[in-house]
């Protein structure tokens, strides 16, 4: 799925993989290559069971800490993008990470996701500016 828009005056291009998730590094190569964007211009969202629901961690580079889909994309264009780690929280200890990761979010849980979602459309624009320190500081100050 492929949506674009202009920020700040740079076109974006926003995409979810409609692959398996540990496929996702070849769709993101194709796009890139077709477009002919930097891989150093690439952001990409994803779960982290590690931090809380509700909250973000920004980095550039790095390792996939055993996140699939994060190796899929550094084996298909490399290492050299920027991260928007977004937390789901641990699981409950009757349920597996795989379990957590696939769950869907109770009514409580889908406030905060709409809540942090919000916030990071109000503060794209200091990411647009690779900003990565004030975009995580404005998204997480508002939760």
């Amino acid at each position: 799925m492929l949506t674009t828009s202009i920020i700040e005056e740079q076109k974006i291009y926003a995409i979810k993989p409609l692959t398996f998730m540990n496929s996702s590094g070849v769709c993101i190569k194709e796009l890139i290559e077709y477009f002919k964007i930097e891989v150093k211009d690439v952001f990409v969202f994803h779960d982290d069971m590690d931090i809380d629901l509700g909250k973000i961690k920004v980095k550039f580079g790095g390792s996939s800490a055993g996140h699939n889909g994060i190796e899929s994309i550094d084996k298909n264009i490399g290492k050299n993008y920027s991260r928007i780690r977004m937390g789901i929280g641990r699981p409950k200890k009757d349920n597996t990470g795989a379990d957590h990761v696939l769950d869907d979010f109770s009514n409580e849980e889908k406030n905060d996701v709409d809540g942090i979602t919000k916030n990071i459309i109000e503060s794209l624009s200091f990411l647009i500016k690779k900003d990565l320190d004030l975009f995580s500081s404005k998204v997480n100050q508002k939760q």
